[in-house]
């Protein structure tokens, strides 16, 4: 992934009404980009631009960008540091949420989160990190994979994850991966 440039800030300054300065959003809904890898970033503005990710601001947006400003916006928040979280509010987890996060459900089918999410994970490339991702923004993608509704995952992986998750684990991996200092 290329180097921040002036240019990767100059576009990034058509993103910080959302996704704020240094990539922390300050609306919820909206996903934080700093500490995403830059390919996790250039992924996911590829598929708006290419329409097999659909949302009403960011796929037009996408689509005025060429691939050489996608890579130096992309670059320029994965530099960004990432949230720090205070560890007074920090949130111990419900151990059903944190044997999802670590080990997964064999019984279900469900993979460990951490084995493609996690900081040291071997998962594909352009997987994002969850750690100090908004809550209402990860409960809302998570829905729209068990849905349906959100489709540009690689071979199907998040929707047939998501798909056996109830909202109630939804909810509590959604609020650990907010607010757990560590994966």
């Amino acid at each position: 992934m290329a180097r921040p440039t002036p240019a990767g800030a100059e576009v990034a300054q058509g993103c910080v009404a959302c996704h704020g300065e240094r990539g922390i959003a300050p609306t919820p809904q909206n996903p934080n980009l700093a500490g995403q890898s830059g390919v996790a970033i250039y992924k996911q503005l590829h598929d708006y631009k290419s329409g097999s990710r659909v949302h009403e601001l960011m796929t037009p947006l996408a689509q005025g960008l060429d691939e050489k400003q996608i890579t130096e916006v992309a670059a320029h928040f994965a530099a960004a540091n990432r949230l720090s979280l205070d560890p007074s509010t920090a949130e111990v987890g419900d151990p059903d949420v944190v044997q999802l996060v670590k080990r997964g459900d064999p019984a279900r089918g469900l993979p460990a989160c951490n084995s493609c999410h996690g900081p040291t994970a071997g998962g594909p490339i352009e997987t994002p990190t969850l750690a100090r991702q908004n809550r209402d923004y990860l409960a809302v993608q998570l829905r729209a994979y068990k849905s349906g509704g959100r489709r540009n995952d690689i071979y199907t992986r998040m929707r047939n994850v998501a798909g056996k998750l109830t909202d109630r684990e939804i909810d509590r991996l959604a609020a650990y991966y907010a607010t757990t200092l560590r994966e």
